[in-house]
């Protein structure tokens, strides 16, 4: 809870163009708070946004410099959950980051903040009024406060319009030592998850699937867990699937002891808008997250998930996975939002796009100690690589080649700056066609900094290499997958630079 009278309330909105001084200056018009200026106890905090919703991924409110809440759909909106602010006068601003990247913040606003006159809120602890709390969740339509202490639960299920809250780090929900499926259950629409410890109770046994810190279950939409601390995740530490819409896990932070599976897994063939924001995720074996689609051509389902200034680390499996995981974030579906991410220590990549990974922004994430800071795999198309820093790695960057039909073109890669990949900075395979690679830095890395495999059309210029004395960019044969060859043609390459020395 905040105890200042004074407060500051930060909105920030994720939208695609490419910044410039005449629209950074713009952009402060962009966004701005739209009410309400007298605040009570469950009223929607909403923003304005004058950009179109294709160019947007989402709107993030905070107080104080503390975010309370994200948005990634029209109308920009989050509910003032019971507790977040104390009352008295704050104020109130806005601040707009696009799928560039690129972010504004608008004048504060000041709002007074009102008591509620009388509380609904059911109250229990682990010895009074808990059976009357679950069963009110079960039902829906409540808001329940735990109290400070442990409580030994599992399989608690949350209908729609439930809010669940506790009293911070010292509310404990924790899995009880034999085989469970979820210890939370969403099971509805506009349900909300606050201010607690989800513990899953480390290795033990698990059912098929089971095992989750939190599960959110087909049919849920308008979903919002904020400020969960989940520990000892035993599978994952939330498992999305089936028919899903506006799900969203916030200022979060969720960890394994490397014998859990993935932080967040979301199947996402049949869901949309789904976002991860401001969330520590450590500690697993295959996968930090993980937006699963891997049907090649939809680019109808699955769309608009974000990622949005999330730190990963330490996404390592002791058995050589061979690249079929080990990855910090892995997107499949269109118009994805992978931005200001940080991702250190994984086994296998940094960043990976799968299924149909079609207008994908990997914008202004920071990548290190990985074999592959981001690797593009089929069928990704006019996606946008810009302005990543990758450090510490075998490859820079690695367009996969085209087989069975499938394969990525189409994309640009802008403003990337590699240091110290061993083997190259940035790889286009077999088939990776029509591609724009330009003011791209490469510094320490390995001789040449760029390859086209087989890679034809494409467009690399403006491009810097420094610290070495070998050539920037080859062009050399590769093999179709029924050996035939693959000749790169019709490349543009020029004008490129390359130093000997690094001048910074």
């Amino acid at each position: 809870m905040l105890t200042k009278t004074a407060v500051v309330l930060v909105v920030t909105v994720v939208a695609v163009t490419i910044p410039s001084s005449l629209a950074a200056r713009r952009q402060v018009q962009r966004v701005a708070y739209s009410g309400p200026r007298t605040i009570a106890v469950g009223a929607t905090l909403r923003a304005v946004v004058s950009l179109q919703p294709e160019h947007v991924a989402g709107v993030s409110f905070a107080v104080d410099g503390i975010p309370v809440g994200s948005d990634t759909t029209p109308p920009y909106a989050v509910p003032l959950l019971p507790g977040e602010i104390d009352p008295g006068v704050h104020r109130l601003t806005v601040q707009l980051v696009e799928r560039t990247g690129s972010r504004t913040l608008s004048p504060p606003v000041e709002v007074d903040v009102v008591a509620p006159r009388r509380s609904k809120v059911l109250v229990a602890s682990p010895s009074h009024g808990l059976r009357r709390a679950l069963a009110a969740l079960r039902r829906g339509g409540a808001t329940v406060r735990l109290l400070p202490g442990h409580f030994r639960l599992a399989e608690v299920r949350l209908g729609s319009g439930a809010t669940l809250l506790g009293s911070g780090p010292s509310t404990v929900i924790e899995a009880p030592a034999g085989t469970y499926g979820s210890v939370l259950t969403v099971t509805g629409s506009t349900v909300r998850v606050a201010d607690l410890v989800v513990d899953g109770g480390g290795q033990g046994p698990a059912t098929s699937g089971g095992g989750v810190a939190v599960a959110v279950e087909t049919g849920s939409r308008n979903v919002l867990l904020r400020n969960l601390r989940i520990v000892r995740a035993r599978t994952f530490g939330v498992y999305e699937t089936g028919l899903l819409s506006d799900v969203s896990i916030q200022d979060s932070s969720i960890t394994s002891d490397g014998t859990g599976d993935a932080g967040v897994l979301a199947v996402i063939d049949s869901a949309s808008d789904l976002s991860v924001a401001r969330t520590t995720i450590t500690g697993f074996r295959s996968f930090g997250i993980n937006f699963v689609q891997q049907t090649f051509g939809n680019v109808s389902s699955g769309l608009r998930n974000v990622a949005l200034d999330n730190t990963i680390t330490d996404i390592v499996d002791k058995v050589d996975t061979q690249g079929r995981s080990q990855g910090g974030i892995w997107s499949g579906g269109a118009q994805a939002s992978l931005i200001g991410n940080r991702i250190a220590r994984t086994g296998w990549d940094g960043i990976e796009t799968v299924g149909s990974s079609d207008g994908v922004a990997i914008v202004r994430n920071r990548i290190s100690a990985t074999r592959t800071g981001v690797y593009v795999e089929h069928q990704t198309t006019h996606s946008l690589i810009a302005d990543n820093a990758v450090t510490d790695v075998l490859t820079g960057i690695n367009v996969e080649w085209t087989y069975g039909g499938v394969g990525s073109d189409l994309n640009r890669f802008v403003g990337n700056t590699i240091r110290r990949a061993s083997l190259v900075g940035l790889f286009l395979d077999v088939g990776s066609d029509g591609n724009v690679v330009q003011r791209n830095s490469f510094r320490d890395v390995a001789s040449p900094a760029i390859v086209l495999q087989g890679a034809s059309r494409n467009v690399v210029t403006n491009n810097v290499v420094c610290g070495t004395s070998g050539p920037m960019v080859v062009e050399r044969n590769g093999l179709w997958d029924a050996n035939s060859p693959a000749v790169p043609s019709e490349n543009v390459v020029r004008p490129n630079r390359v130093m000997s020395t690094c001048t910074r």
